[in-house]
């Protein structure tokens, strides 16, 4: 079994409600082990205004391969009603999940980056993350999520 990290995110429509939603819907194909605290969150790096988010992290353990799991996902952002062409633009969604981590790899393909590629510089996946696992060890950067966050936290006030 797989060992993965995902960041869950939505701010439109019943916000929490969605999460919840794809978090059951994730114990389809894999089993849900520990599910972090829900957080509100202002966008982050975007021009038009837009609602608040509410973030989650969740570990789950899979016996997908990364690419299936990828696969799986966007499969289930369409079903919740995410428009997939527009995967990357900062646009406000009815439901975004990223990949944090797989096991302790380091992925790098057209379709995934593995660890996440802006995961040590977001505190709205840092705080989750190292709520339920601050021992977990980005494998490129050997730092622990808590170290991670209390590197941005400790930045955010200079």
């Amino acid at each position: 079994m797989n060992v993965v990290f995902l960041s869950l995110g939505s701010n439109l429509g019943n916000r929490t409600k969605m999460l919840k939603l794809a978090i059951h819907r994730l114990s389809t194909f894999s089993v849900v082990e520990k599910i972090s605290t829900f957080i509100e969150t202002k966008p982050q790096g975007v021009k038009e205004k837009q609602p608040k988010y509410i973030n989650a992290v969740v570990k789950i353990t899979t016996p997908l391969s990364s690419s299936a799991l990828l696969d799986h996902l966007m499969q289930l952002e369409k079903d919740l009603g995410r428009d997939l062409l527009e995967k990357g633009l900062k646009k406000s969604r009815s439901i975004d999940i990223d990949i944090l981590s797989f096991n302790d790899e380091v992925i790098e393909t057209k379709m995934l980056t593995i660890p996440h590629p802006l995961l040590h510089k977001r505190d709205f996946v840092l705080v989750p993350l190292a709520e339920i696992d601050p021992e977990w060890v980005h494998p490129i950067l050997k730092k622990s999520s808590q170290e991670l966050l209390d590197k941005i936290m400790k930045l955010s006030k200079e």
